[in-house]
């Protein structure tokens, strides 16, 4: 998924401009990775709607899995540009060194809500309330994303700033800073 390579990338760009002391640019790389991510999920998205039953009828062709298949994929493509979001922005902050906000976020989003409301939208719309509890916490999960990265609290995180001298204040155990 290009999402993770795209976050993967966005993540290097962050941690060393945060390193070279350029937060706005961290923040600009990690949106112009964002928005190329966002656009390439919404072409596939696309394509997903429009070709959902000849791309599962590749795979299989039983009627009831063409059907299930294609309801997937004309369903949760309407979460793609969120997923760009949770995903790159995701890792963005990781290359901050902003871990545990992301985990906290995916583990809420994704399990926390998605898991349930899987279990309670199937048993209103069967298979569908399966796809929509994916698209619905996507959402979420995309949406708290974007907050918390631009809250900026990721610029803040202890390492990303030189001392006076220009040597980073940090120090390994015994290997003197500079």
């Amino acid at each position: 998924m290009p999402a993770f390579a795209l976050g993967g990338a966005a993540a290097t760009m962050v941690g060393h401009n945060l390193g070279a002391l350029k937060s706005k640019r961290a923040r600009k790389a990690a949106w112009w990775a964002t928005g190329i991510d966002v656009v390439f999920m919404m072409f596939i998205g696309i394509i997903s709607f429009l070709f959902a039953p000849l791309i599962i009828g590749i795979f299989n062709k039983e009627t009831d899995v063409i059907q299930i298949g294609s309801d997937y994929l004309r369903i949760v493509p309407l979460s793609y540009v969120f997923t760009a979001l949770g995903v790159v922005l995701g890792r963005a902050l990781q290359g901050a060194g902003d871990t545990l906000a992301t985990m906290v976020i995916t583990v809420f989003s994704l399990w926390g809500l998605q898991i349930p409301l899987a279990f309670f939208f199937s048993k209103i719309w069967g298979t569908n309330g399966i796809w929509w509890s994916i698209v619905l916490t996507t959402v979420v999960n995309g949406i708290i994303t974007v907050i918390w990265f631009e809250r900026g609290e990721w610029k803040k995180k202890k390492g990303h700033f030189l001392s006076k001298n220009g040597f980073l204040p940090l120090t390994l155990k015994g290997i003197p800073s500079a």
